[in-house]
């Protein structure tokens, strides 16, 4: 039974209602967790997620639970069931994407109109959420495809255990029809990307100029692997107001409702930096572009500030040994990873929805200038 649904979705800063019921909910238990299929629900036009009783209860014709998880039109998840669901009908191979191999998300959407192409017709919010829990996806079509009721993500590969599948997945995206497709040839086609830690961190600052202390196992330390590093998101730590990295412990280890690490650097308040993690860090939440800003593809850095007062101009509230040190590591950082000037963000200015974060508490157009 996959109750650890709800930690999944919550660890991607996601918004979750956990369904009365839900952990022992399903048509007994699954067999492996081989593919996400991702649906709409075809329901009404108005309401968050006014399909939720049918999703958990069924029709006459088909006993629920329909899915494991629903989406509503405000991003929110709603977690339904942790056993088997109906959701998937016949499929192309239902070895992988059958009912007992395929977790089910039934987003709530009138299903018009009929199209393939784009999604201004989703929630941006909505579709956001959607998007977050798949970091790593490239668009594959078959020939014989022609309903766009049924988004199979197929997983290529997980080098993690299930607890963080959202997070690190690498998977294709197959449209199909509800009918059996006999000629399944196309899935050799499916794009498998490489991994990486990013073990050199350190060196990166060391060669900078800068002051740099190694926790302890950060070579280790990560949610599985990055799928690659196109941005840099900077933050700030919200923490106490005196000592030079006190939210240190909690970067590295989290809280009961979210693990560390959550990210690969922190930066003190003397100029100090801490590398916290070589890997997948939970730093950035839902994004405006997850193949960009997504933890999988970001490396966040946490520098220890108060977050007082919550201003976008200028940078006189940070200590000045602070700021400039900022500055140089990210500058070492995006030269050494070929990083665009522009892909180096605050959080504030990717989190989704725009408004969600305030951090950093300081002007990104002066900090970019200064890179």
């Amino acid at each position: 039974m996959l109750t650890d649904l709800a930690d999944v979705l919550r660890k991607a800063d996601l918004t979750v209602v956990e369904v009365d019921g839900w952990k022992t909910r399903g048509h007994g238990n699954m067999n492996s967790v081989k593919s996400i299929i991702v649906h709409h629900t075809a329901g009404s036009a108005s309401g968050d997620f006014p399909s939720l009783n049918i999703i958990r209860d069924g029709r006459t014709d088909l006993a629920g639970p329909l899915s494991q998880l629903g989406l509503g039109r405000t991003g929110k998840w709603y977690v339904i069931a942790a056993g088997r669901s109906y959701h998937a009908g016949k499929t192309i191979d239902d070895s992988i994407f059958g009912n007992s191999n395929a977790i089910g998300i039934e987003a709530e959407g009138t299903g018009v109109p009929a199209t393939d192409s784009g999604h201004a017709h989703w929630p941006e919010v909505q579709w956001q959420s959607y998007q977050s829990i798949f970091y790593a996806s490239k668009q594959l079509r078959h020939p014989s495809a022609t309903s766009t009721k049924h988004l199979v993500l197929y997983i290529n590969s997980i080098d993690m255990i299930f607890g963080v599948l959202s997070i690190v997945a690498c998977l294709s995206l197959v449209h199909v029809t509800n009918a059996f497709v006999t000629n399944i040839s196309y899935v050799a086609n499916k794009d498998t990307q490489s991994r990486l830690m990013v073990t050199n961190l350190a060196t990166i600052l060391r060669n900078a100029g800068l002051k740099v202390v190694e926790v302890s196992g950060w070579t280790t330390r990560g949610h599985g692997q990055m799928t690659s590093v196109k941005s840099i998101i900077v933050h700030h730590t919200a923490g106490p107001a005196s000592g030079d990295m006190p939210s240190l412990n909690f970067i590295r280890d989290g809280s009961s409702s979210l693990r560390g690490p959550l990210s690969q650097l922190a930066l003190g308040r003397t100029g100090t930096w801490y590398v916290v993690a070589a890997g997948l860090c939970y730093h950035a939440g839902v994004v405006t572009d997850s193949s960009l800003y997504s933890n999988a593809n970001a490396i966040g850095i946490e520098a220890e500030g108060t977050g007082v007062p919550a201003s976008n101009v200028g940078h006189a509230h940070w200590p000045e040994v602070q700021w400039q040190s900022y500055v140089r590591g990210v500058r070492a950082l995006k030269n050494a990873f070929n990083v665009p000037a522009s892909r180096v963000k605050g959080h504030k200015e990717v989190a989704s929805p725009l408004g969600r974060k305030i951090d950093p508490n300081f002007s990104m157009d002066e900090f970019r200038a200064a890179l």
